[in-house]
């Protein structure tokens, strides 16, 4: 299992992809962060746009990293 975890973070060639570590430390400190302030609201908190685009944005340039990498 720790295996599978950590090649997540690895690209073809082996190396440890710091894109990748980054992309995953936004979105789980975003997550983390948001469901905290959920359950001690004991609400939904809407996600503002700024937090959204935070999180699209780690995505997509991650999404564009990788399709020019073979490049």
């Amino acid at each position: 299992m720790a295996e599978k975890l950590l090649s997540m973070f690895t690209d073809k060639t082996g190396k440890t992809s710091m894109m990748r570590l980054m992309v995953m430390f936004v979105i789980i400190i975003y997550m983390i962060t948001w469901s905290r302030l959920c359950i001690a609201e004991g609400n939904l908190i809407a996600i503002d746009w700024q937090q959204a685009a935070t999180i699209i944005g780690a995505l997509f340039a991650k999404a564009y990293q990788a399709g020019n990498e073979g490049k």
